[in-house]
């Protein structure tokens, strides 16, 4: 079982996939309201809980209430294009995502993949889902051929990867560290390039023969492309000053997840190297999203 770092990138990003018409508020004013923060995926999971998080404590600086709106459906897309076509006022933000196997090691199941082409089945919480492409940015590197499993989440995957249907799968910590301790899970290794201090003795990809390896689960606030400058910079103060908070900090930390708080410019290049990377994987693995 691949296990996946968790890299939380906070930050403000006038997205550019979207337009809209001029704010109806001045910046100065900003925020006199409150603000919506869009989920693209349904209550109850990390993205989810992680934007209460960020909403309560944002809430307090920007003094206004952020309130937390679920609109899932088509692995994301539909709660993210509500956002893209949303006013460009700074009031309707979205929670952005990037999106085992009993072989005793990461090195011994390249082997025998690339020995036995389409042998091993792993699972994913979705066709063109980060777990999905995680493991296509594998298959020319380590020269294997791996047969996608796709599930409805990664609940349903991580069971049929225990009851030996599938063979791996990726996971975070969070989700998966009861099933490491019962020794039903087998971590072989860490998809970001840094080791987990939650599971120091799990080795990267990148230190195991791939050193340009690098995928994790990110996370990160954007608005829509319009948005002006001067709220965006008071939505990213707000945000910087929010993950400050001791409590805040010490959730992240035990789900494994980094905080690094970035310029809108930053994210913004940050997601223009993700686009790049990603869409090569999705036109390597032939996918067709779902609709």
């Amino acid at each position: 079982m691949i296990f996946k770092t968790i890299v939380l990138c906070l930050g403000l990003l006038t997205a550019a996939f979207s337009t809209g018409a001029s704010a109806a508020d001045t910046p100065e004013a900003f925020p006199n309201k409150p603000i919506r923060l869009v989920v693209p995926w349904a209550p109850g999971g990390f993205t989810d809980s992680l934007a209460r998080l960020v909403a309560e404590q944002m809430g307090k600086g920007l003094g206004q209430p952020v309130i937390v709106e679920n609109r899932p459906g088509a692995n994301g897309i539909m709660g993210t294009e509500s956002v893209a076509k949303a006013t460009p006022d700074g009031y309707t933000l979205l929670m952005a995502t990037a999106e085992t196997h009993a072989e005793k090691s990461f090195p011994e199941l390249m082997s025998a993949a690339a020995r036995t082409p389409q042998r091993f089945k792993y699972a994913s919480w979705g066709t063109g889902s980060t777990g999905h492409l995680a493991f296509e940015l594998l298959n020319a590197p380590a020269h294997v051929e791996m047969i996608h499993v796709p599930y409805k989440g990664l609940g349903p995957a991580l069971l049929d990867v225990i009851a030996g249907r599938v063979d791996m799968t990726l996971a975070t910590i969070l989700s998966s560290d009861q099933f490491v301790k019962a020794n039903r899970l087998r971590p072989i290794a860490v998809t970001s390039p840094k080791r987990s201090p939650l599971m120091p003795a799990i080795p990267t990809i990148s230190e195991l023969g791939y050193p340009s390896y690098d995928v994790a689960l990110w996370y990160g606030l954007v608005a829509p492309g319009a948005t002006p400058a001067a709220v965006v910079n008071r939505l990213n103060a707000a945000l910087r000053e929010a993950v400050k908070d001791p409590a805040f900090r010490a959730k992240m930390a035990a789900s494994d997840a980094e905080i690094l708080v970035r310029s809108p410019e930053e994210f913004a290049a940050f997601l223009s190297r993700e686009r790049v990377k990603w869409a090569g994987a999705a036109r390597s693995a032939k996918v067709q999203l779902e609709q």
